[in-house]
């Protein structure tokens, strides 16, 4: 291994200097000098980290990575023209008429855009491959229609064919799998899971899918080649319809243990949750392949064995972090990053204030509930402490509080009233409307729409924060397509 180091030019090598012999030598003999490059390698020594070091090699150098020359190359020109206006002034410090920014700067900022990355890539790849951090047998190529593909995750729609290649001219064969796995066992086995495609097969892709694929060689495999097929699904039926975040402790098992979130499919058809992903709140990214039956639960547990404990079935799974007793945004993404739902709840009102304290859950007011979940009329308390996960809550109906559907439109008198910042409006629909609330002012004035939109048959009720107008006498109209109108008043002291 030569000792080439730092500043000795294109050549150097600093992949892992502690195996350098001369003067760049790294050593560490004291706990004093201990530092992440000595970590490195130490445990280049063991097969798996060198073939996990590899795969992030595949990773970031192949396929368009961050480490490809021309991403290289443009990050570099991103931060030369971030200081370029300043080389005319440092320029005029060289004590040299005849070295300019354009003269010397440029050009030099020139030569390493163009030449050195993609020369410099060439020379770190044969050091990786010649300290054992990088095998010589190629991973597996993705293909479709021909086309490379080089992406971390692209959208396909179902039907859609992968073919996947081995290029190492026969040596080998792919082995490859569909459920996030790798093929590969730890300890240099076949994963069970994995399938077999010889120097080549196709593959369709049916729902949202990761590939992993590598190439075994004897006793010897590729670095790993991932990809991601997100198949687009119509996920507005899926909503949030329970939320315990405050539950009461059992015994000396403190609350948080028993914190749950639950999930409900309200639609005829089942939905593909594959890599959905909650990003705020909590962390948890489901499998790929999770399909959500019509109407369907499914439950995300703090701690499965004491949810299994307190409720006698257990959780689909267990998420990340906790859930906070004050309130905060939780946040559901599909596998490309589109927002399924948020809410931010609040242990204050106008969002029920029995779950603060009480050990009761939050959960819906309509059992199949086509609201905004971010708006506190949304929710109320459970009406079992523990909440209901798994099931439709008894407190819950689909036009609330088990009372049939109305037979006519009412407008209810708005609590509290007097109010102070905020206040409930309820009222009921005997069929589906389209429906506008809106407050005005003494004068007539509009103030705020606070709703429009349509919604389903049964009683319906939403808050108004008035925190930010004027304290005083306030109106509000409730409109239908159906030609309803009705006004009522309301008083807002501070």
């Amino acid at each position: 291994f030569e000792s080439i180091g730092p500043g000795d030019g294109i050549e150097e090598n600093r992949v892992n200097i502690g195996n350098l012999t001369g003067e760049y030598q790294m050593v560490v003999n004291s706990a004093e000098k201990f530092h992440p490059q000595w970590l490195h390698y130490k445990l280049t020594e063991n097969r798996e980290y060198r073939l996990r070091f590899a795969d992030h090699v595949y990773k970031h150098y192949f396929n368009n990575g961050i480490l490809t020359p021309s991403r290289a190359s443009a990050l570099f020109m991103q931060r030369a023209d971030m200081i370029d206006m300043a080389i005319i002034a440092e320029s005029a410090r060289w004590g040299n008429m005849t070295l300019s920014k354009n003269n010397a700067w440029l050009p030099a900022v020139t030569d390493i855009a163009d030449n050195y990355f993609d020369e410099r890539w060439d020379i770190v790849l044969e050091q990786y491959i010649d300290e054992g951090l990088y095998p010589d047998i190629k991973p597996p190529v993705f293909t479709s229609g021909g086309r490379p593909l080089t992406e971390d995750i692209i959208t396909v729609s179902a039907g859609y064919t992968l073919d996947i290649e081995n290029t190492n001219n026969g040596a080998g064969t792919i082995k490859y799998t569909l459920d996030g796995s790798d093929p590969r066992q730890v300890g240099g086995g076949v994963m069970p899971v994995a399938r077999d495609a010889g120097d080549g097969g196709q593959v369709t892709i049916h729902a949202t899918t990761v590939v992993k694929a590598r190439i075994k060689h004897g006793g010897s495999w590729s670095a790993l080649h991932s990809m991601t097929f997100y198949v687009a699904d119509d996920v507005s039926n899926v909503k949030i319809t329970e939320i315990l975040y405050k539950p009461l402790p059992q015994g000396e098992v403190k609350g948080g243990e028993y914190e749950f979130l639950e999930l409900k499919n309200i639609g005829s058809a089942s939905v593909d949750l594959g890599l959905a992903s909650f990003i705020k709140g909590v962390q948890y990214s489901f499998p790929a392949g999770t399909m959500l039956s019509p109407g369907a639960f499914l439950v995300l547990a703090s701690n499965s064995q004491r949810f299994e404990e307190r409720y006698s079935f257990s959780p689909f799974d267990e998420f990340g972090g906790q859930l906070d007793n004050s309130g905060e945004k939780l946040v559901l993404v599909n596998a490309v990053g589109d927002t399924i739902f948020w809410v931010r709840y609040n242990d204050k009102a106008p969002w029920p204030e029995e779950p603060d304290s009480l050990g009761k859950s939050l959960v819906p007011v309509q059992l199949d509930p086509t609201g905004d979940p971010n708006d506190p009329a949304y929710w109320q308390a459970s009406r079992w402490v523990h909440g209901s996960p798994g099931k439709d809550d008894k407190a819950t109906t689909s036009v609330d509080q088990g009372q049939k559907t109305p037979g006519h439109i009412v407008l209810r008198q708005n609590y509290p009233n007097p109010f102070n910042s905020k206040t409930v409006i309820a009222f009921s629909l005997p069929h589906s409307s389209f429906v506008t609330l809106t407050i005005f002012d003494v004068r007539g004035r509009e103030v705020e729409t606070i709703l429009s939109k349509r919604l389903s048959a049964g009683r319906h009720k939403l808050s108004w924060d008035a925190s930010r107008f004027a304290a005083g006498i306030y109106f509000y109209r409730l409109s239908t397509d159906s030609g309803f109108r009705n006004t009522k008043k309301l008083i807002y002291v501070k």
